[in-house]
């Protein structure tokens, strides 16, 4: 199931840590590592970073340090769960509202930055023929151009909710 997070030493038998390292980044390129060392020169730091190796602990370790080192590994952990989780109800949420619903969005101007398929169905545009033109390019000559005018001043001042039909 992988690993929360990896601690390893910079010189080891066999491999070294950034061996280990980059063979792990093949599988999980998000991994977590903290890297003990003796070593502090530049040269091994740079490759470090390059490596984006999270967390250092200096040999000989301080177990104060080590505690403070792994609780800030411990809480980027969860951070980073939490930032899953979200994207995963966010995506489950905007499935959930694009197979429901018609959906448009706009940038501050009115240019359409997205728009999902029932909305592509129902306007009789493809989406490429509407991403980033003005929304007005949906409007159907029925309705009265003052209507359009009030719902934009609603949604660019938030100041209520509208509601209503249009074509």
């Amino acid at each position: 199931n992988g690993f929360d997070i990896v601690i390893t030493d910079m010189i080891m038998p066999g491999m070294d840590g950034f061996e280990l390292i980059e063979k792990i980044r093949k599988i999980n390129k998000n991994q977590i590592f903290v890297m003990v060392t003796g070593m502090e020169d530049k040269e091994n730091l740079i490759k470090a970073i390059e490596f984006r190796v999270n967390f250092f602990i200096s040999k000989p370790i301080k177990p104060q340090k080590f505690y403070e080192v792994l609780d800030d590994a411990i809480n980027l952990v969860h951070k980073e769960n939490r930032n899953k989780l979200s994207r995963l109800l966010f995506a489950q949420y905007k499935d959930t509202i694009d197979k429901n619903s018609i959906v448009s969005k706009t940038d501050s101007r009115g240019i359409i930055t997205y728009v999902n398929d029932k909305f592509c169905e129902i306007s009789g545009f493809r989406r490429d023929e509407l991403i980033g033109k003005p929304h007005s390019i949906v409007r159907d000559p029925n309705n009265d151009k003052s209507l359009f005018e009030h719902i934009w001043y609603t949604i660019k001042t938030q100041e209520t909710s509208w509601s209503g039909e249009i074509r």
